[in-house]
């Protein structure tokens, strides 16, 4: 089992266990919950998603989700807790300053938690944009690879340009026209669909070329 943040394609599939649970309230209490699963309940789910003090955490059990969590951090209770204790001290109280140095050094840190959690959320925050940005980046371009033959046809010039310049880092040339008539000297293409640059030489070498043949069989 995985535990994980919830990706956003992920999430019809929470509001699926979300249902069996409200259905599960509402045959033990059906005095308290209501029967069915409207917009609004399905809809709250993607509040969540949007809220950035709140987190969807899945299990994960061989690629299917089978649990979750909402994740919200709460620290300001524990604050304003020592700040009301502060506040609330006895000033005659013959261990005033003892207390008031201890609330302060439980507020201290309290604060250094607050700032730890906070870097940690932007941090955790930023790795998601990420994995999803590459996600979503890798998807379009496998899709224009496995149909290039066909959507090559209908690109424009400027639409061809762009296209290459998102799987391909740099192009060498010679210095002056080969035997051949050849100029290309190499191409290094980069692709999210695979973890490195992949860098294609024309001059005479060693390489090692697969081709492969995909079928559907029913």
């Amino acid at each position: 089992m995985e535990i994980r943040f919830a990706k956003e394609d992920e999430l019809e599939r929470v509001n699926v266990l979300r249902k069996q649970v409200n259905d599960l309230h509402v045959e033990g209490k059906p005095d308290v919950f209501k029967p069915g699963f409207n917009d609004d309940l399905r809809d709250h789910i993607y509040d969540i998603w949007n809220d950035p003090e709140q987190e969807i955490v899945v299990a994960d059990v061989d690629g299917i989700i089978c649990g979750f969590a909402v994740v919200h951090h709460i620290y300001k209770v524990e604050k304003d807790a020592i700040l009301s204790d502060l506040d609330n001290i006895d000033y005659d109280d013959k261990h005033y300053q003892r207390r008031k140095a201890d609330l302060e050094n439980r507020l201290s840190k309290v604060y250094d938690k607050m700032e730890e959690t906070e870097d940690a959320l932007v941090e955790a925050k930023a790795k998601k944009r990420s994995i999803l940005a590459e996600k979503v980046s890798g998807d379009n371009i496998y899709k224009a690879l496995i149909f290039f033959e066909k959507t090559n046809d209908k690109m424009n010039d400027a639409e061809r340009r762009d296209f290459f310049t998102q799987i391909i880092e740099k192009v060498e040339i010679h210095e002056e026209e080969q035997q051949n008539g050849q100029w290309l000297k190499s191409i290094t293409f980069k692709l999210p669909i695979i973890p490195h640059d992949m860098e294609i030489s024309l001059d005479k070498g060693d390489h090692v070329e697969t081709v492969c043949l995909l079928s559907h069989t029913s």
